[in-house]
C-alpha cells in the first residue's frame, strides 16, 4: 500500500486511495491475518489510529494487535474470527488500551482482503466512548422504575396494564394481578375520571395494611395513564396520633374547664351543707336530708376529681418510687379485687428500677387497669402484671409526639378478656365513653389512667384484638434518684378562731358570700371584692391593715397573681392564699402561680378553708 506508492502514480488510483485512507474519522489498522493466531504486525495505520491510540506511526508499526487489545474485549475475539474466516467480514465491540493506560471502547469492523498473495484485515475502529455513555443513561433510565420503592404503572383507556415495576406486583398486587394483564375492573372507573378530565388526580387505596396515594397522570398524546403510587402508610399513621393528641389535648381543655366550673358550684353546696348542718339538732330529720345532700357533693366532687385527673390538672405529690415494690405492694388487694375465677400472675424484672410520680396516683390508676381487666373477662382468665426496662430511640419518638428518647420503667397489665376492635380503641381514653352495659360504669375509669400517666411525664399504650385480650403497658422515665423524696406536703386541718383582717377576693359571688360567711362566723374580719381592681381600691388607704389576702386564681381583668403582686407594694408582710377550681399541678406549673405558693383546691369546705387560713396567719411571723 503507502510503502510501494511512487512518484510516478500520485495521481492514480493509489495516490486517491491513500487520500481517502487518511481522510477517514475512524482509526483504521491494516495488518496480515494469521489463521493460527500468530501476532498479526500492523503494516499500515493512518493519523486517527496515532492520535487515538497515542503512538507515533513509526512505534505502531512495530505494533500487533496484542499490545492494544485490553482483557475486557478479548472474549469476543474467537467468535469474530470465526465469523470474519466465515463471510468475509465481521464486527464486533471490544477495548484498546492507549499508550498512556487509558482503556477505550470501541467498535471494530474487519474486512478480509488478498494484497500481493497474501490474506489482510482492513480494520475500521471507531470510538464508542460517547455511545456508551449514552447506552448507560438509557439504561440507568430504563432501570429507574424497577429501582424506584414506589409503585409505577402504565395503563391503557381500555383498561390494559401496559407496563408495571416489580415495586408494583409486591405492594399493589391487585392492581397487576390479573392473568389477561388488565387491571381489575374495580378500579378502571377513577382512572377514566381522570382521562375524560384530562387532568392529574390523586386517589387513596388500601392494599391489606398498607394505604397509598396513586396519582394518576393521563397522557393523551399516548392515549395511555401513568400512575404513580407512595406509601403513606406511616404518614397517615402519624397524622391520626396527631389529630388523637389533639382530640384528648381538646377534650381535656374542657373537662378542665367543666370541673373548674362545677367545683365552684360545689364549693357553695358542701360549704352550706356544713353551716347548715352545724345549726341543726343532732339526729334531726333535717339535719339527716342535709347531710344526703353533703354525700351527694362529696361523690359529685369525685367525679370532678376524676375529670381533672383526665385533664392533668390534678395535685401531686411526687415522690421517687420502685416500680416492683409498687407491684407487690398492691397484689393482695388486686387478689381480692378480681376474684377466684382469675389467675393473677406477677413478673417482675429485677432491673427495673425506680420512677418519679405520685405513687398514690399510680396505684389509683393500676388498680383502674385492673378492675378493667376483670371486667373483660366475666367467665374467668388470667391477669398479668410484669415489669421491665424499655428504651425509646429518636425513630420512636419521631412517631410518638409525647415521649423523648430516653431510658423508661415499663408496666404492664394484660388479661385474657374479649379484647376491642379498633374503632373501640380510637376512643378508650375518652372520659365518659365506656362499652359497658348503662349502670356498670361511669367512664372515667381509663380516662382518669390517662391523665394521671400523662401528668407524670408518661406513655401509655393499649394492644388489644377481638376474643384475644387486652394490654395496657405504662411507661415513665427512669430516675437514678434515690427514695424517699417527697416534693410537696398537704395542709394539715386544725381549724381555730381568729381577730385578723382578710382581703377576700373572688369574682363568682355565691363562693365569695360562703367564703365571707364562713370566715366572719369564726370571728374574722373581712374585705370581699369580686376582682383586682375593686380589690386594691379597698385597701388603698388601709396600710397594713389587712393581714391575709384569699384571692381566686383566675379573674377578669387582673388574675389573683397580678393581684398579690400589687397588693405587696401596699403591704410587704401580708400572706397570699390562692384558691381555684382548677389544681394545684396546673396553676403552679403552668406559670400562673410561684412554685410553693400556698394553695387551696375547690370545692374547699368551711372547715378546710379555716385551717388553711389559720396555717398562714400563725405562720406570719
Amino acid at each position: 500500500m503507502g510503502r510501494r506508492s511512487s512518484k510516478d502514480n500520485r495521481g492514480g488510483p493509489e495516490e486517491r486511495y491513500r487520500l481517502l485512507f487518511s481522510s477517514i474519522n475512524d482509526a483504521i489498522l491494516v495488518h496480515e491475518y494469521h489463521a493460527d493466531g500468530s501476532p498479526e504486525i500492523f503494516i499500515e495505520v493512518n493519523d486517527v489510529a496515532c492520535e487515538r491510540l497515542g503512538y507515533t506511526r513509526d512505534e505502531l508499526l512495530r505494533m500487533s494487535t496484542n499490545d492494544i487489545d485490553a482483557p475486557e474485549g478479548l472474549a469476543a475475539i474467537p467468535a469474530a474470527m470465526k465469523k470474519l474466516t466465515a463471510e468475509g467480514r465481521a464486527v464486533w465491540e471490544g477495548m484498546h488500551v492507549t499508550k498512556d493506560g487509558r482503556k477505550i471502547p470501541v467498535e471494530i469492523s474487519n474486512r478480509l482482503f488478498e494484497l500481493d498473495g497474501k490474506p489482510m484485515i482492513f480494520a475500521t475502529i471507531r470510538d464508542i466512548t460517547e455511545r456508551k455513555h449514552a447506552e448507560e443513561r438509557i439504561l440507568n433510565l430504563a432501570r429507574f422504575p424497577d429501582e424506584n420503592p414506589n409503585p409505577v404503572m402504565r395503563v391503557a383507556v381500555d383498561g390494559s396494564l401496559l407496563y408495571h415495576n416489580s415495586s408494583s406486583r409486591s405492594l399493589l398486587p391487585s392492581w397487576v394481578r390479573e392473568p389477561d394483564g388488565r387491571i381489575p375492573a374495580a378500579h378502571l372507573p377513577a382512572l377514566l375520571q381522570a382521562w375524560e378530565a384530562g387532568e392529574k388526580r390523586e386517589i387513596e387505596v388500601r392494599e391489606g395494611r398498607k394505604t397509598f396515594t396513586l396519582t394518576i397522570a393521563p397522557v393523551r398524546a399516548g392515549s395511555y395513564i401513568n400512575l404513580y403510587g407512595k406509601d403513606v402508610t406511616e404518614e397517615k399513621s402519624l397524622a391520626e396520633k396527631f389529630m388523637q393528641a389533639q382530640k384528648m389535648e381538646a377534650i381535656g381543655r374542657l373537662a378542665g374547664g367543666i370541673a373548674h366550673d362545677f367545683n365552684n358550684l360545689l364549693t357553695v353546696i358542701s360549704g352550706y351543707c356544713d353551716l347548715v348542718r352545724g345549726d341543726l339538732p343532732r339526729g334531726s330529720l333535717v339535719e339527716s336530708q342535709v347531710g344526703e345532700i353533703a354525700l351527694a357533693a362529696e361523690k359529685a366532687a369525685a367525679l370532678t376529681t376524676q375529670l381533672l385527673a383526665f385533664s392533668r390538672k390534678q395535685v401531686l405529690i411526687p415522690q421517687v418510687v420502685d416500680a416492683n415494690e409498687l407491684v407487690r405492694g398492691l397484689e393482695t388487694i388486686v387478689g381480692r379485687v378480681v376474684g377466684e375465677d382469675i389467675e393473677l400472675r406477677t413478673f417482675l424484672h429485677p432491673g427495673t428500677g425506680n420512677f418519679r410520680a405520685d405513687p398514690g396516683q399510680i396505684e389509683q390508676a393500676l388498680m383502674n387497669l385492673v378492675v378493667n381487666a376483670r371486667d373483660a373477662m366475666p367467665a374467668g382468665g388470667k391477669l398479668t402484671i410484669e415489669t421491665s426496662v424499655r428504651v425509646f430511640d429518636e425513630a420512636y419518638a419521631r412517631e410518638h409526639a409525647d415521649v423523648k428518647p430516653d431510658e423508661y420503667v415499663r408496666i404492664a397489665v394484660s388479661d385474657t378478656g374479649v379484647g376491642m376492635d379498633r374503632e373501640v380503641l380510637s376512643h378508650i381514653f375518652e372520659p365518659f365513653f365506656t362499652t359497658k352495659e348503662l349502670g356498670k360504669g361511669t367512664g372515667l375509669g381509663l380516662s382518669t389512667v390517662y391523665g394521671i400517666v400523662r401528668q407524670s411525664e408518661g406513655h401509655i399504650t393499649c394492644y388489644s384484638e377481638p376474643g384475644k385480650g387486652t394490654t395496657f403497658t405504662i411507661y415513665f422515665p427512669r430516675t437514678t434518684e434515690a427514695r424517699g423524696a417527697v416534693s410537696a406536703t398537704l395542709p394539715g386541718i386544725t381549724p381555730r378562731r381568729g381577730t385578723e383582717t382578710i382581703l377576700l377576693v373572688e369574682d363568682e359571688e355565691a363562693v365569695r358570700a360562703f367564703a365571707r360567711t364562713v370566715l366572719e362566723r369564726n370571728g374574722y374580719r373581712v374585705l370581699d371584692a369580686a376582682g383586682g381592681m375593686e380589690a386594691l381600691a379597698r385597701v388603698a388607704t388601709r396600710e397594713n391593715e389587712v393581714n391575709l389576702l384569699v384571692t381566686d386564681v383566675v379573674m377578669p381583668h387582673m388574675s389573683g397573681r397580678e393581684l398579690a403582686r400589687s397588693l405587696s407594694r401596699i403591704s410587704p408582710s401580708v400572706k397570699v392564699l390562692y384558691v381555684s377550681g382548677y389544681t394545684g399541678n396546673a396553676i403552679l406549673d403552668g406559670a400562673i402561680l410561684d412554685k410553693g405558693a400556698d394553695f387551696l383546691q375547690k370545692p374547699f369546705s368551711s372547715r378546710e378553708l379555716l385551717a388553711k387560713v389559720r396555717e398562714l396567719l400563725d405562720a406570719r411571723a
